[in-house]
C-alpha cells in the first residue's frame, strides 16, 4: 500500500498592509502587486480603506474572502470573495467605501479579516475617525 499524499501547503502571506489606494505604476495606472502606501487611520471623508497582500503557495480555485468587522463587533454585510485562477505567488487587494458607506457612520477601530477557503488567514485593524 502506498502512503497517502501529503496535503498541499497552505497559502502563506509574504506582505500585508492597510491602505487607502493601490500603488500606481510608472504610467499612473493602479498596480495590484506594487506595495501601496500604508495608512491605518482614515477620516469619514476618505473615499475608501482597504487591505493589500502578497502571498506564496496559492492553488487554482483557492477562495480569498474579506470580512469587514465594525468597532461594535458586527460583521459588515459587504464580504467580497475572489477565486484564484493560478498556482504559486500573487497579490490581492480589496477596499470598502468609507465616505457614504457604513464606516463613516460608525467611527472607531475596524478590522478586516482575510480568510482562505473559509479558514482564518489574517486580520488587520484600522481606525476611522
Amino acid at each position: 500500500m502506498s502512503p497517502s499524499p501529503l496535503p498541499a501547503p497552505a497559502l502563506a502571506v509574504t506582505e500585508k498592509s492597510i491602505s487607502g489606494a493601490l500603488a500606481k505604476d510608472s504610467n499612473g495606472n493602479p498596480s495590484i502587486c506594487a506595495t501601496p502606501a500604508t495608512k491605518s487611520t482614515f477620516l469619514t471623508t476618505d473615499p475608501q480603506a482597504g487591505v493589500w497582500l502578497t502571498f506564496d503557495g496559492a492553488h487554482n480555485g483557492d477562495v480569498l474572502a474579506f470580512r469587514w468587522i465594525h468597532p461594535s463587533g458586527t460583521v459588515d454585510a459587504y464580504q467580497p470573495t475572489t477565486r484564484l485562477n493560478f498556482n504559486g505567488s500573487g497579490c490581492a487587494a480589496w477596499f470598502i467605501s468609507v465616505n457614504g458607506g457604513p464606516p463613516a457612520a460608525e467611527t472607531g477601530v475596524w478590522q478586516v479579516e482575510v480568510q482562505i477557503n473559509g479558514d482564518y488567514l489574517l486580520a488587520l485593524p484600522f481606525t476611522i475617525r
